[in-house]
């Protein structure tokens, strides 16, 4: 995409232009990073696609300005605002408060132009006041905060992804939700999901537009392309059966769990198939293995580079051949055990490590990382699991992944700055164009 920013300062009492300044853009890795979406997140087979939330993009994506008073580094992958450059002003939706920090959308002189669309934002001459040296583009959300200090904690600054997708509905994307219903991507543009029923396996293929060829009045929403019906060859429920991808196999491990007494002691005995998620083809299926790992009702497990990861009442991981056989056990000391997921690749558990701890993610053979929770509003957590401007953030018992909203899509930095008085009104006017 290409942008054109022009800049009209005109004076309040005569309306003669005062000052006009043209300048185009340069487009950050923001937006390629929001449509490349993390596999967490995918797709939920209670919602649509959360692609319904971004597109078009001029109706929320890009509907945001932002004024700094200084210039920013044009470096397209530092696309964070995160308090670090000085806010002069911002706008999105229509305004007629006082804020004199937040000026006005101008819906009639928007909209759709040959091949692209034009956003205007009127600044009344009390709005915006000071030395203007750079704009960016931004979600609408972060146009619509205005004075910054007066928009609360960091949570203004998110969504849950799932609320733009369901058009408001409160439901969230948690990451840590035991086996999840996102499993993988396959391919740049190709995401698949999985319903479990009884006694059959579906697996679902969506097919996702380009993130680097998508235009800005573009709808183009996932589509579902193809719905496969596996039989897995024995009864599956949510109470007793689990699923669990493998991204080092790339292959879905389906299992049936249940329990074996020996000697008045409940053992782990299960049974588990093998799909092929691309090809829909079942490549393996075994009759009931009994382990010698004590049977946990609340365990979940994990098939992971040819070994499947279970654990007990204390909280201690086996390891195991796929045959049922003990190879190693992991004692970590843990309190809880949520489950186990994959980032990345790499293989890890949700757990605390106290009971009155923070919930963590431990990977395996790699330092851990804590994540908070129990807090009374979201917060947002460092870490490199998600690229921005998606963000993990703690709010009560559950971990979620969320957007921020503060992101800068483009960088405009003036060749001369524009001084804005109380005498002045300032029009800008911004047109993308698909290249």
């Amino acid at each position: 995409m290409h942008g054109k920013a022009t800049l009209i300062l005109t004076d309040k009492d005569t309306g003669r232009v005062v000052k006009q300044i043209d300048e185009h853009n340069m487009v950050t890795n923001a937006l390629n990073n929001i449509f490349s979406l993390p596999p967490q997140i995918a797709y939920d087979k209670s919602s649509k696609h959360i692609f319904d939330g971004f597109l078009p993009m001029y109706e929320n994506t890009l509907k945001g300005l932002v004024l700094f008073s200084e210039t920013i580094p044009e470096n397209a992958n530092d696309y964070m605002l995160g308090g670090k450059y000085p806010v002069l002003a911002t706008a999105g939706d229509a305004y007629s408060g006082t804020d004199a920090m937040r000026g006005t959308f101008n819906a009639s002189s928007s909209g759709e132009i040959e091949n692209g669309y034009r956003f205007v934002w009127d600044f009344a001459p009390e709005k915006a006041v000071g030395t203007i040296k750079a704009l960016s583009l931004t979600n609408r959300l972060l146009g619509n905060r205005g004075n910054l200090s007066l928009a609360g904690a960091d949570s203004s600054y998110m969504i849950n992804p799932s609320d733009l997708a369901n058009g408001g509905n409160n439901s969230s994307v948690p990451l840590l939700s035991g086996t999840g219903t996102f499993f993988l991507q396959k391919g740049k543009n190709t995401f698949y999901s999985y319903v479990t029923g009884n006694p059959f396996i579906k697996i679902l293929r969506y097919r996702i537009p380009d993130p680097l060829g998508l235009k800005i009045c573009d709808t183009t929403s996932g589509v579902l392309e193809n719905e496969t019906q596996i039989n897995l060859g024995f009864a599956t429920s949510t109470n007793t059966s689990q699923a669990f991808y493998d991204p080092k196999t790339e292959r879905l491990y389906c299992g049936l769990f249940t329990y074996e007494t020996v000697n008045s002691v409940r053992y782990f005995k299960y049974r588990y198939a093998v799909i092929n998620p691309v090809t829909c083809e079942k490549d393996y299926e075994t009759d009931y293995i009994t382990t010698s790992v004590p049977h946990y009702t609340n365990a979940k497990f994990a098939f992971y580079n040819g070994k499947m990861y279970v654990f007990d009442s204390n909280f201690i991981i086996y390891v195991c051949s796929l045959s049922g056989a003990i190879e190693s056990t992991i004692n970590l000391g843990l309190n809880a055990i949520n489950g186990f997921l994959t980032i990345d690749g790499k293989l890890a558990v949700d757990c605390k490590f106290t009971s009155s701890g923070r919930r963590s993610i431990y990977i395996f053979d790699e330092p851990n990382t804590p994540l908070m929770q129990y807090t009374s509003a979201y917060r947002p957590i460092e870490t490199d699991m998600v690229k921005p401007p998606y963000c993990l953030a703690g709010y009560g018992t559950t971990i979620y992944i969320m957007l921020r909203t503060d992101y800068l899509a483009t960088i405009n930095n003036l060749s001369s700055p524009l001084e804005k008085t109380d005498q002045h009104a300032l029009q800008v006017r911004y047109e993308i164009t698909n290249e």
